[in-house]
């Protein structure tokens, strides 16, 4: 580190940094595995096989988390957790409560609450609960189990998708947790209405402020704008001006 404070100088400065966060999306890699409906079968069929499988997963990153624990830097000024904000007070300077544990398992929007407790959040319970904060949810809509997300001990921030409805999801969530609501890329893909972007945004800032649940709004998973970037222009100014409208601009 000496070498490239001396090298850059005040030009740039130099920090130490080492493993940001950590994010367990074990059914993501399991369904690139072994596809979908197989273990949605196997939830029916044979769920001990799946239990087993989960064992050696988290057996897998509590062995990498042991590793980290004992022998890198954990970096305390992580800015960006996987598109969302993630500054934070409150958090150690380092170690692994010194930064997040990001969950999720988007495959599981097509099975019960019981089930996802069942198969993800009884695994992860136990991983979570060594890091500072806990930021659950990507794709999937959370708003039949966050009831269940609570469990989670150091539980900060609940992913709102697309698919999610925004109202169900801030009655539940309120002044509790951070909203991370993710508004629907689809917008921005061809053509921008920008009527529909703001009718979007509004709902979400209504059930938000009438529940007083804090939130961030990010536009994430963006495939593709069809070579318009000016489609990035339009939703960004629609959506600044409903923020303005009923946040105020300071």
């Amino acid at each position: 580190m000496a070498y490239f404070t001396d090298l850059f100088g005040d030009t740039m400065p130099v920090r130490l940094a080492g493993v940001d966060y950590l994010y367990s999306a074990f059914w993501d890699v399991l369904t690139r595995l072994r596809g979908v409906e197989p273990i949605f079968e196997d939830m029916y069929d044979r769920p001990e096989y799946l239990h087993a499988i989960m064992e050696k997963m988290v057996a897998r990153t509590t062995a990498q988390l042991d590793f980290i624990e004992d022998n890198l830097h954990v970096d305390p000024h992580i800015q960006n957790l996987h598109c969302t904000p993630a500054a934070v007070s409150g958090l150690a300077e380092d170690g692994l409560k010194a930064t997040w544990y990001r969950g999720m398992a988007q495959s599981f929007s097509s099975i019960s609450p019981a089930m996802f407790k069942e198969f993800e959040l009884d695994y992860i319970l136990p991983l979570a609960s060594r890091f500072g904060y806990t930021y659950y949810g990507c794709c999937e809509p959370l708003d039949d189990r966050i009831e269940l997300l609570k469990t989670i001990p150091n539980l900060r921030k609940i992913g709102v998708s697309p698919w999610a409805n925004p109202e169900r999801c801030a009655e539940q969530i309120r002044g509790d947790y951070v909203a991370a609501r993710k508004p629907n890329p689809s917008h921005v893909a061809h053509d921008t209405d920008p009527a529909l972007i703001r009718r979007e945004a509004e709902e979400t800032v209504k059930a938000m402020q009438k529940y007083g649940c804090p939130m961030d709004y990010v536009l994430k998973d963006i495939t593709t704008v069809s070579g318009k970037p000016q489609n990035l222009i339009v939703w960004a100014e629609t959506v600044s001006d409903v923020m303005d409208e009923y946040y105020g601009k300071d």
